[in-house]
């Protein structure tokens, strides 16, 4: 015999649970939703790279999931910490950004494509920066700066002037 009562709004329950033509025993308790997020398996510091490997899952209570917090490890992997992050935590889409790949003061090929022409230069990030992003480059011949977007962790693409107005 097993009789039980749930009441969904507390999440409190009790009944009675026999087995085996034996007496019922009375059991009770609270239930709790729970969710599991992908969270990092260590500590992680500020422009860390996240890789599949650092990332575990926690339990959360349903309850106490907010607007924010990433649902996904592909939303982590290849990302690095804004500031560090503890371990084990849920992890809010504000806390993480593209990986930054070019560091300031890093020497890179510059590149500059019109229809057929290329060229090809040297230059010093300025800023850092993630790929996709545009950054500050110093020609180390010239010294003129330009805007340039990241391709790589050593390469930048020279945007023409037109480019940079639609920016």
């Amino acid at each position: 015999m097993t009789k039980i009562d749930f009441d969904s709004k507390s999440g409190e329950f009790s009944g009675y649970i026999s087995a085996n033509n034996n007496l019922p025993f009375e059991v009770a308790g609270h239930f709790t939703e729970t969710v599991k997020l992908p969270a990092l398996a260590h500590k992680f510091n500020k422009n860390e790279v996240i890789a599949k490997a650092d990332i575990t899952y926690i339990d959360i209570e349903a309850s106490k999931l907010r607007d924010g917090f990433i649902t996904s490890e592909d939303k982590l992997i290849g990302k690095a910490p804004l500031r560090p992050i503890l371990k084990e935590r849920p992890i809010s889409a504000n806390q993480i950004a593209e990986a930054q790949v070019v560091a300031k003061n890093k020497q890179l090929t510059m590149i500059y494509k019109n229809n057929s022409l290329t060229i090809k230069a040297e230059g010093i990030a300025l800023e850092g920066g993630a790929v996709g992003q545009s950054v500050k480059i110093k020609n180390l011949v010239s010294n003129r700066v330009v805007i340039a977007r990241i391709v790589d962790e050593g390469t930048v693409q020279v945007m023409a002037t037109s480019e940079l107005a639609s920016n």
